[in-house]
């Protein structure tokens, strides 16, 4: 069961710190030497951020207006990263890009073009933040 191997990171020394996306952390979970999962509230861009990330690949952050929601896909994502590092290590060169393959279809299943639209939409004063993350979506995809 890939999922049981997340630990709270650094001990749980995070919670209710600053995170990345400036919010206090609400979860912080690692798969020690693999990936990282936190989750924040009140962050610099939304009222929640999921911030994610396999050591050395890849790093994705989502946005949402809603804590059920965030917590909801931070189960989610959680979950997807644990299976996707299973395949990390199989099959040699064609596992590695079979790897990859993975990685691009993970950002691509946990993108936030809808949910970032309905959150700025509502929010006039901050169409540029939405700018460049739209803008940042297009140049990933």
């Amino acid at each position: 069961m890939a999922e049981a191997l997340w630990y709270p990171f650094d001990n749980g020394s995070t919670l209710a710190q600053k995170g990345s996306e400036g919010g206090t952390i609400l979860r912080d979970e690692e798969r020690p030497n693999e990936a990282r999962i936190t989750l924040e509230r009140d962050g610099s861009i939304a009222p929640f951020a999921i911030t994610c990330g396999i050591y050395g690949c890849m790093m994705h952050t989502r946005f949402f207006s809603l804590e059920s929601e965030a917590c909801a896909q931070y189960d989610q994502m959680r979950i997807a990263l644990a299976e996707l590092l299973l395949t990390e290590y199989e099959g040699g060169p064609e596992g590695s890009r079979s790897f990859l393959d993975g990685v691009a279809a993970f950002v691509e299943t946990y993108r936030d073009d809808a949910l970032m639209q309905r959150w700025f939409c509502g929010v006039p004063h901050r169409p540029a933040i939405y700018n460049q993350a739209q803008d940042e979506l297009e140049r990933i995809s």
